[in-house]
């Protein structure tokens, strides 16, 4: 059984599998969505602690907005029903991403994104907790706002909208 992660050392990202990764969403990005450039990518400094807040639409939120930040590695809050399964656990883990408890204050988690961004990553988070199914914004939890209080750093905040699956 591989344990949950305690502290932002035991969050990395496996350099192959990134290099995969990344190459096989930007085929898919390019040709799926016809994604050609990512507006606003400049506001995203190429070093140094950022921490990226976006509203969450669809399953491939996590990926469009790591690959928007590309060539930055991006570390994910992602929910820890998505680390139960052991295959998915060891690919979303491999990649950045790590467990958080929804609806309620994990202290864990908090502590792994300020050691993350301590040391200069880029953290993604999605403060809604959740998908929205009506592409509506949702009331985020109050944990995002306080991360940022706490750690002066620099901080993107991104907007997803509908892509034109033609353009």
């Amino acid at each position: 059984r591989l344990s949950a992660p305690q502290s932002a050392d035991d969050v990395r990202i496996t350099s192959w599998w990134w290099w995969i990764g990344r190459n096989l969403l930007s085929i898919y990005f390019r040709s799926w969505y016809r994604a050609r450039k990512v507006q606003g990518k400049r506001n995203i400094p190429r070093t140094g602690a950022v921490l990226i807040v976006s509203n969450h639409m669809t399953n491939n939120d996590p990926f469009l907005v790591g690959w928007s930040a590309i060539p930055r590695r991006a570390f994910y809050m992602a929910k820890s029903e998505l680390f139960a399964n052991r295959i998915e656990k060891v690919l979303i883990g491999t990649l950045g991403a790590f467990p958080i408890r929804r609806g309620q204050a994990d202290r864990t988690a908090m502590r792994i994104a300020k050691g993350l961004l301590a040391r200069g990553e880029l953290v993604i988070i999605f403060p809604e907790g959740t998908r929205s199914r009506d592409q509506r914004l949702r009331k985020p939890y109050p944990g995002a706002a306080t991360d940022r209080k706490s750690t002066r750093l620099n901080s993107s905040h991104e907007w997803i909208s509908r892509m034109p699956s033609s353009a």
